[in-house]
């Protein structure tokens, strides 16, 4: 059960700790500050869910930084990879692309951000998380558990409200879309009854 609890505050923890570095990259190159996550509150869950299992499948090797390093390499490389695939079928938008930068792999992510991912991994298996775990394991067990439900419930709400005002842009976007053949075809039936009335009324005049 304490596993499973730490898990749980390590998802909430590197959740935030991964919002606060990717609004500090763009507080870097935009020199302004931008909430760049999916969620309203302060959580990536991306990052949170990548430390979990970048953690659970390596800790058994968590003494040899060789086997950390390539791992964390391989594992965190193939969820970028696969994230963004999913979102950008089912979103239909990119949540990142390196298609203009060199050693590009597939668009999502690479080769030196796959190193650098690697070297976080390992120092997250190897350092990070043990210290984390000294600290978590300290609280008292019903207070930790109290609190991280707190965390991961305002977390799982916070992205239902997010993904429904998602979708509903996503329509309003594809009906945008179709405006201008809406447009058509609405002159065109508009034109066909001009017409109807036209040759209706040079009927009536006839007979």
């Amino acid at each position: 059960m304490q596993f499973l609890l730490d898990l749980l505050w390590y998802f909430v923890i590197f959740s935030f700790f991964g919002w606060v570095a990717s609004s500090f990259r763009s507080l870097l190159l935009e020199k302004k500050f931008s909430n760049n996550g999916f969620l309203t509150s302060p959580f990536c869950p991306m990052y949170g869910f990548s430390a979990v299992i970048c953690y659970t499948a390596l800790k058994p090797f968590e003494n040899s930084k060789l086997i950390l390093f390539i791992g964390s390499t391989l594992i965190l490389s193939a969820l970028m990879v696969v994230v963004g695939v999913l979102v950008e079928k089912t979103l239909k938008f990119k949540p990142w692309d390196f298609s203009s930068s060199k050693f590009s792999i597939g668009n999502y992510i690479t080769f030196p951000y796959a190193l650098f991912l690697g070297l976080l991994g390992m120092l997250l298996v190897g350092l990070i998380i043990p210290v984390l775990r000294t600290a978590v394991e300290a609280i008292p067990f019903w207070v930790s558990l109290i609190l991280v439900l707190c965390f991961c419930g305002i977390i799982v709400i916070d992205y239902v409200f997010s993904m429904i005002t998602t979708v509903r842009l996503l329509r309003r976007i594809a009906k945008l879309k179709n405006l201008p053949s809406l447009w058509i075809k609405a002159q065109q039936r508009l034109k066909f009854r001009n017409l109807k009335k036209t040759i209706t009324d040079f009927l009536q005049r006839i007979f």
